[in-house]
């Protein structure tokens, strides 16, 4: 019994001697200790100097890292030689059987005496030393990743996570890459976004972005962008304008979009850290020579050119995307959309590789979720019968056609993707090409066949679309009588729909966007700067319902049951 309490008194000394004293800064703790749950949770007890304690508990995924969040409670605790007690704290995230149990300290934390006598193995919670444990609890103590709190984000200290982010950097540069990787790596895009147009939080809230939703859209990662890049001393600005990033957007205006101009080393760059997400770093320090092909900022002045070109010239251009960091702006000066005979030729200057690709003219239409068209997308085919031909200074292709239109993609050096829609033969021919494919079981396709069937003054196959007693082109006999301010404006359209936009007739609910019901919502169509055209849905197919035209004002209905 005698060397038992000597051991045992021996074991309290070497207790004392293993916890820290107290330091005058009561945000660092004066002891840690740490328990492993299971491979995809732990927990950590901080006690600090004031006599409060701080409970964490971790829940990540699989590897321990990513998507994480913790709950925290915090109490006052007492501690005598032998003894460590928590009381259980007032407001609680999460109930413990810890609290208000004593532990026995031994070094470590044991439920009972004699587990810390003769059981160390047994141990409830280990003291650490590690200092990655000492870091504020809104951040991954093993990775510099955020983690979410339900009830503790606000406390976060923004100050204090880009001090964590910026350790070691030591350029602009370094400590932009750091902070654009921070970001990256601990938020998703709000993908639930796109069909409610509800944001998880408001895009303003860094705090909230980083530590309670984890979600955020192009304006959210932008402006998290801005302000911690701003609390790193770096100067950054958001910008706001159109983007496009493939064969769909060609011709058209594009996705309305947010990126940042940071200046590294006193120079502006332009980096889109929303398309950077998933370690795509091609898309931070794009040239601004290439950046044009994809990103139309609203100020003229943020497109960082010596010669800034127009919005029009912008919607003309190919769209071209960045494959690696060191992409070259360098390749043909075509439009968009080219007009040929039957073959179709781009020429990239210098010696090339290039693999050249198609895939179906499908990928032009944007069906809408609960349309009973049917779109299925093909995955890209390599373009065999392309021909490559090297000159002294240039590298050119040609590629036979075979349909009407032919969305082609090329692929240079694996570093450059430059986009272009083919058009076998007229812009007639194009028209005729809508007319003869339109279905009124798409609503795009029908719109396109309606207004080439006008352009081509085909009234025969305008009647076999809307039927003729659609009352904006056809009279009570089926007389055609569209009006010529409306064949004006059209023989204007430049064969493309710049915007299509649903429009619900209240607030919309998750439930109605994903499964919308005929007559809660009506489709509109842009054709030209002037012209509209409204759909809807009826049974299973669309019906025009009305066309728009500044100035004009006609209203239809289709009345026919085909």
């Amino acid at each position: 019994m005698k060397t038992t309490v000597i051991r045992y008194g021996l074991l309290l000394g070497a207790l004392l001697l293993s916890i820290p004293h107290a330091t005058a800064q009561t945000e660092t703790p004066i002891a840690v200790f740490h328990k492993r749950n299971t491979a995809s949770s732990f927990e950590l007890v901080r006690l600090y100097q004031n006599q409060t304690y701080e409970h964490l508990r971790y829940h990540c995924d699989y590897r321990g890292i990513s998507d994480c969040k913790v709950k925290r409670n915090t109490g006052e605790y007492r501690q005598t030689q032998s003894k460590l007690t928590l009381y259980r704290p007032e407001g609680e995230h999460f109930d413990s059987y810890y609290y208000d149990r004593p532990f026995r300290i031994n070094h470590h934390l044991y439920r009972n005496v004699w587990r810390a006598l003769f059981r160390k193995r047994k141990t409830t919670f280990r003291t650490t030393t590690d200092q990655d444990y000492v870091k504020p609890f809104y951040m991954h103590p093993k990775k510099n990743v955020s983690v979410r709190s339900e009830k503790g984000w606000a406390e976060a200290d923004l100050e204090k996570v880009v001090e964590l982010i910026l350790e070691g950097a030591v350029t602009d540069e370094e400590k932009a890459m750091k902070i654009v990787h921070f970001i990256t790596e601990s938020i998703s895009y709000d993908r639930a976004f796109l069909t409610t147009k509800i944001h998880a939080c408001p895009q303003n809230d860094t705090k909230r972005i980083l530590f309670e939703t984890q979600l955020a859209v192009c304006e959210g990662y932008s402006l998290v962008f801005e302000e911690l890049a701003t609390l790193a001393g770096l100067q950054c600005e958001t910008i706001l304008g159109f983007s496009r990033n493939g064969l769909s957007h060609i011709g058209r205006n594009g996705e309305y979009h947010a990126w940042n101009k940071i200046w590294i080393d006193d120079k502006p760059r332009l980096f889109d850290v929303t398309w950077a997400d998933g370690g795509d770093d091609q898309w931070i320090d794009v040239d601004p020579s290439l950046m044009i092909y994809s990103h139309f900022p609203d100020n003229s002045e943020d497109q960082l050119l010596e010669h800034p070109i127009t919005f029009d010239q912008f919607k003309q251009l190919p769209v071209a995307l960045p494959m690696d960091s060191i992409s070259s702006p360098d390749f043909s000066k075509n439009k968009g959309t080219v007009f040929c005979d039957s073959l179709f030729h781009v020429a990239f200057p210098g010696h090339r590789t290039i693999r050249t690709s198609k895939v179906s003219s499908d990928v032009f239409l944007t069906p809408y979720v609960g349309d009973p068209g049917n779109i299925t997308y093909r995955s890209y085919s390599d373009v065999k019968t392309a021909k490559t031909i090297r000159t002294a200074d240039s590298t050119h292709v040609y590629v036979a056609l075979k349909k009407t239109v032919t969305p082609l993609v090329f692929n240079i050096d694996n570093s450059t993707k430059v986009f272009y829609k083919a058009i076998k033969g007229s812009f007639e021919d194009l028209m005729r090409h809508y007319s003869e494919t339109a279905s009124n079981q798409l609503k795009e396709r029908f719109a396109l066949g309606i207004i080439s069937a006008i352009y081509l003054d085909d009234h025969e196959r305008l009647a076999e679309l809307t039927s003729d007693t659609c009352s904006v082109f056809f009279d009570e006999e089926g007389h055609y009588i569209f009006s010529k301010e409306i064949i004006e404006e059209v023989k204007t359209w430049d064969g493309k729909l710049s915007e299509w936009v649903r429009e619900f007739n209240t607030v919309p609910t998750k439930e109605m966007i994903n499964q919308p019901e005929p007559g809660t919502y009506r489709d509109l169509f842009q054709i030209t700067n002037r012209l509209q055209f409204e759909f809807e849905q009826k049974k299973h197919k669309v019906v025009l319902k009305k066309l728009n035209l500044i100035g004009v004002d006609l209203a239809s209905e289709e009345e026919s049951n085909q």
